[in-house]
């Protein structure tokens, strides 16, 4: 498992009572990997109308699908079978 991996870090998935622990620690590992623009809206998709922005939109597409894989996998089975659809 990768180092890096707070869900190998000890950190408990999110559940029913643990929002407020478990979202500072995720805040702060977005940080670390250079994520939390992603959540923070500051990482607008570029326009696709241009031929010089297809490595932007490249690079916008795998920094969200890696913020939304990060978040995710925090969230425990039981309670994500329940926010899945959201």
């Amino acid at each position: 498992m990768d180092s890096r991996d707070y869900s190998g870090l000890g950190i408990e998935l999110l559940n029913q009572s643990n929002y407020r622990v478990l979202r500072t620690c995720i805040e702060s590992y977005l940080v670390d990997e250079d994520l939390r623009d992603v959540v923070d809206d500051n990482n607008t998709i570029p326009s696709t109308d241009e031929s010089r922005n297809v490595d932007a939109l490249k690079k916008w597409k795998q920094l969200n699908a890696k913020t939304e894989f990060l978040t995710k996998k925090s969230i425990s089975h039981g309670l994500f079978n329940h926010i899945k659809d959201f």
